[in-house]
């Protein structure tokens, strides 16, 4: 953590990195009342495991995966697309 900054001030100096500048990060990732309740909980989790990446560096890339679920399933509700979908064909749907 020591190699990344936790953005810039109004100056422009570097700010440290921080778990509240983390929070602040994550508090950002959207959801709203239509969000389908496994994706709003997929996307709360994920944003756990960002800030917790603070003291446990693995737990960002656990994250990341758990964001990648959260892709998935809020595709495979939005596309009403099967349990057979494959991830790669409903990005190309969606896109």
């Amino acid at each position: 953590m020591a190699n990344f900054i936790g953005g810039r001030d109004e100056s422009g100096h570097r700010v440290p990195m921080s778990v509240a500048v983390l929070n602040s990060v994550a508090s950002e990732w959207p959801t709203t009342s239509t969000t389908p309740p496994g994706v709003a909980e997929i996307i709360r989790i994920s944003g756990l495991l960002f800030v917790h990446g603070y003291c446990v560096y693995e737990f960002f890339t656990v994250g990341v995966a758990w964001s990648l679920l959260a892709v998935e399933t809020a595709l495979r509700t939005r596309l009403q697309a099967g349990d057979g979908a494959r991830f790669k064909e409903m990005l190309k749907r969606a896109e």
